[in-house]
């Protein structure tokens, strides 16, 4: 498993807004790397080739001026203030502790016909995108304020027909978990029944704990995130047994994006008003690798 952290709120061409993340961490690079090897699938399309959700698009009938160009670059700014500090909470950030073979019926993907989940590993893997990622996707949201980018945003396609209509392809995604309801286990094995771990837990979830004798050869993850505030209170690292709803209880990965993300849905909508189509939440994703179509 992985972490994505957001980056920014960006007007990609032909006006499409995006949620871009700060780039592919090394384990998904590495994925894609393999997928990409593979001749029967071609060469990857240019929209998987850095990390995003496409949260909306222009209505057919619409088309940007330069200066709606400048007051959404304005919004885009306003919204990604909360990406950029330094110590960014972990309730921004995506885990993705699976993947997704999605058999689609339109490119939102509202409409799918398959989904078949792939568990990644068992343990939480950190690592940060490599620098050169990194200002390799800095470089292309950057792109939005610089001179002549209109021409880009203003190009005809990817309207809402071109989202929403009739399109069969297979794609390689990660659905969010928070627009899913999917519960998800932070740095922790993935559990059908009670077992006992070794895990950090902020002392006022887990107040009362069985303190089992061993591990029972489950594997420890010692790698963990340090607390994001004083309020945060951390017990130290014990051996205890955790049921799967107490697991699910610890879940804060991604839970602060619906927020983030309706209250720039909502900026976009007061000042450009009926210009926009949102994608319906159950249908937001990050797109790994488009497979076909």
């Amino acid at each position: 498993s992985t972490l994505l952290r957001p980056l920014a709120f960006f007007v990609s061409w032909q006006g499409v807004l995006c949620l871009a993340f700060r780039g592919f961490t090394p384990a998904l690079s590495s994925l894609k790397a393999d997928l990409n090897n593979l001749a029967a699938l071609g060469t990857e399309a240019s929209g998987s080739r850095w990390p995003k959700i496409s949260l909306g698009c222009l209505k057919d009938s619409r088309r940007l001026t330069p200066e709606q160009l400048t007051r959404l670059n304005a919004i885009c700014r306003l919204g990604s203030g909360q990406f950029q500090r330094p110590n960014a909470p972990r309730s921004q950030a995506v885990l993705v502790d699976q993947v997704e073979i999605v058999l689609y019926e339109n490119r939102c993907q509202e409409r799918v016909l398959s989904v078949q989940p792939v568990p990644l590993g068992r343990f939480l893997d950190v690592a940060e995108p490599t620098s050169r990622e990194q200002e390799r996707v800095s470089s292309i949201v950057a792109e939005a304020e610089q001179p002549g980018y209109w021409f880009h945003v203003s190009k005809d396609g990817g309207r809402e027909t071109h989202y929403r209509g009739p399109a069969l392809g297979a794609t390689l995604v990660h659905q969010l978990a928070c627009f899913k309801h999917r519960p998800q286990v932070q740095q922790l094995p993935y559990v059908a029944h009670p077992v006992p771990i070794r895990v950090q837990v902020p002392a006022q979830v887990l107040p009362q704990a069985q303190v089992p004798a061993s591990t029972g050869g489950v594997p420890v993850e010692e790698k963990s995130e340090k607390p994001e505030g004083p309020s945060e209170k951390v017990a130290a690292s014990t051996v205890m047994t955790v049921s799967t709803e107490k697991l699910r209880a610890l879940s804060v990965y991604s839970s602060a994006l619906p927020a983030l993300i309706q209250a720039f849905r909502t900026m976009v909508n007061k000042e450009l008003p009926g210009d926009y189509t949102w994608f319906e939440d159950s249908s937001l994703h990050i797109t790994i690798r488009g497979l076909m179509g």
